[in-house]
This record gives C-alpha cells, sequence and structure tokens, in this order.
C-alpha cells in the first residue's frame, strides 16, 4: 500500500507512510475534532488502517481502506518477522508465541479503543457487532491473498495507476524454530468471520451473512472463551514479542 501510495505521488513523512509514530490515524486524539483538525492541515484523504483505529471515524474528510488476511498466516508472517529481526536471539517456536498474543488481531485493529484492553478471548457479542458495523464504514477492502486483483479495484476507485509488481528485498538466511504445531480456534475465530464478510465485499455483496462454519466459531468464542479466564490481551505477565 506505502509503495502504492508513493508510485502515484503521495508524498509520505517517512520510509512507511505513517503519519504518528504509534501507526494510528489522525490527530493523536480518540474524537472526532482532532481527526478532524487533522485532516484541515493535510492534502491526504484517505486511511488505511494498520494499527489500533481511533473510536470516531472521520468519514467526511477520509476514505477508509483495510486490507484483511488469513488470521493464522498473519500470526505466522508475525512471527517470523521477529525472529529474523532478533536473529540468531529468537529462539521461541510458533506455538509457545501464538500463545502469549492478543487473540484475533486483524479484528482488535479494526475494533481499535474499545478492544485494545480487552482480555484475550473475552471479546463480547456487542464489540463484535460494533466491529462488524465498523466494517461497512471502510469504502475498500482488499485481500492478501488476492492482492494484486483487489488492489487494483482500489487503485481504479482512487484514481491510481495499478500498482506494479515488484520483488521483495533480499531476506536473511533464516533457521526457524518450529513453525508447526496446534492451533487454537479462538484465537481467530472472530477475524475469520471478517475475513468472510470481506470476501462477500469484493464479490459486490454486501450483507454480513457467514457460513455455518464461521457462524458455529464465532458462537463457540462467545460461549467458551469466558472459561479461559484471561486477565489481560495476551492472557500472560508479559506479551511476546511483536
Amino acid at each position: 500500500m506505502c509503495i502504492g501510495a508513493q508510485t502515484n505521488g503521495m508524498k509520505t513523512s517517512n520510509k512507511n507512510c505513517n503519519v504518528q509514530r504509534d501507526q494510528r490515524c489522525c490527530g493523536g486524539g480518540d474524537d472526532l475534532s482532532s481527526q478532524q483538525t487533522f485532516a484541515l492541515s493535510t492534502t491526504k484523504n484517505f486511511v488505511a488502517n494498520e494499527q489500533d483505529m481511533y473510536d470516531a471515524m472521520d468519514l467526511e474528510h477520509y476514505r477508509y481502506v483495510v486490507t484483511l488476511r488469513n488470521s493464522r498466516d498473519r500470526y505466522l508472517s508475525h512471527w517470523k518477522h521477529v525472529v529474523r529481526a532478533f536473529y540468531p536471539n529468537y529462539t521461541t517456536d510458533f506455538v509457545t508465541w501464538w500463545q502469549n498474543q492478543p487473540d484475533n488481531w486483524n479484528f482488535r485493529k479494526i475494533c481499535g479503543t474499545r478492544c485494545m484492553s480487552v482480555p484475550k478471548f473475552q471479546i463480547t457479542e456487542s464489540l463484535f457487532q460494533y466491529t462488524v458495523d465498523r466494517l461497512q464504514n471502510f469504502e475498500d477492502i482488499l485481500l492478501f491473498e488476492r492482492f494484486n486483483e483487489t488492489f487494483a479495484t482500489f487503485a481504479q476507485n482512487v484514481g491510481w495507476n495499478k500498482m506494479p509488481l515488484t520483488k521483495g528485498g533480499k531476506k536473511k538466511n533464516v533457521t526457524y524454530p518450529d513453525a508447526g504445531g496446534e492451533w487454537d480456534p479462538l484465537m481467530s475465530a472472530l477475524d475469520d468471520a471478517l475475513y468472510e464478510m470481506g470476501e462477500a465485499r469484493v464479490r459486490g455483496e454486501s450483507g454480513t451473512l457467514l457460513s455455518t462454519g464461521t457462524l458455529e466459531a464465532v458462537h463457540r468464542y462467545f460461549e467458551t472463551g469466558k472459561d479461559r479466564f484471561c486477565d489481560s490481551p495476551c492472557c500472560s505477565s508479559v506479551c511476546s514479542a511483536y
């Protein structure tokens, strides 16, 4: 997304396009007035969500876009990024790492301020509905697994040229700790629901109906998550590195 913006003549303040050091947008406050004040000071006119969103969405001044990704794959990619960043001194395997991460990462970032401190597996049905409704305010939804296709649609919507295909930079020759092992379905149940809704949006459908399997997983989250007795987002005294 950042490369696409730069390719199409948008200037940013730093290499990864964030307007704030905390990767949030915009204005430094959770209220609408802070965002409106910032909007009047810049020519930037869309928000590509990355970190915990502010509670207010300034739909008058900004177009909102988000890239959704298969939840477990995102956790795995994040873990690999951590291993590379600290290599060769980080030896925590994938299972141990995600067990000390917040659940439903993608969902929490879109939910934003209201979900930041919610303990692991304790997101409520009302917060789920709030976030589902919030997703409807995003004018553009991209899917990581279909990025070239969905980015092309987004680019057309905002009048950009299509993003050129580029090869990634040279990566470290890294031997990763064990990347296999178990996976807890509650870690991704709400992420998976949003992803399924995103797929529907890409198909041109506006509804929020879920498949039977995904709906059952969401219900299981609400019914059994509280039985994990977590009291923090990572359900541990210290979150694993990220």
